[in-house]
């Protein structure tokens, strides 16, 4: 398998464990034992931010070389991945880094729901474009 259907098949996860998350989290997030990140409210969340990540990184990375290797005869598509994933990586890392210091109350709720509604869409288009190209 080649490392263009593997990045494809990572992102097509992440994307898949952030959407069903972010839908059923209102429905059993409570508050569990302090300091037990996995029983904490947030805990999931702290665990699926590593991955949201790495997933960040492969789509900007992957976007930019297809961007590169269009050269001026880019797509609008290849430019709405580059742009919108730099984009998303921007509003992500600052919440993200606030939320893992223990500054809850610093992050910004709404940034939050744009990126994990819009992420996962993102992560699929990029994950087909790779798993063709692979």
């Amino acid at each position: 398998m080649s490392l263009n259907k593997l990045m494809a098949l990572y992102l097509q996860a992440v994307a898949v464990a952030v959407a069903v998350h972010f839908v059923i989290y209102p429905f059993y997030g409570h508050e569990g034992e302090p300091g037990n990140v996995l029983d904490d409210r947030l805990g999931i969340w702290l665990v699926l931010d590593w991955f949201m990540a790495a997933g960040l990184v492969i789509l900007v990375l992957t976007a930019l070389s297809r961007r590169m290797a269009m050269g001026d005869d880019a797509d609008t598509a290849s430019k709405v991945m580059l742009y919108g994933g730099i984009s998303l990586t921007i509003a992500f890392l600052p919440n993200w880094f606030e939320v893992a210091w223990g500054e809850l109350e610093a992050s910004n709720g709404t940034i939050w729901h744009l990126t994990d509604s819009v992420m996962p869409v993102m992560f699929f288009i990029q994950a087909k474009w790779l798993w063709r190209k692979g």
